[in-house]
């Protein structure tokens, strides 16, 4: 146990201790202590799959056209 002493104590000699800055230690505590807002992002399938559907339409309307102008 005393080899922990000192072994703090030649720390505390050498290491110069810091105070940080209270605006981050502040934050850092509400991130830790708040509960956050957590957002599931909706499945974008039913908007790819109108997306999908609505150029193939469009796309076949467009043959369908220029075939019937030649």
């Amino acid at each position: 146990m005393e080899t922990f002493d000192n072994f703090e104590t030649y720390l505390g000699k050498r290491l110069r201790p810091i105070q940080p800055d209270h605006g981050f230690v502040q934050r850092l505590q509400n991130n830790l202590t708040q509960k956050k807002h957590v957002q599931i992002e909706n499945n974008q399938f039913e908007i790819a799959l109108i997306t999908t559907f609505t150029g193939l339409f469009f796309g076949a309307l467009l043959i369908w056209l220029l075939r019937r102008i030649s």
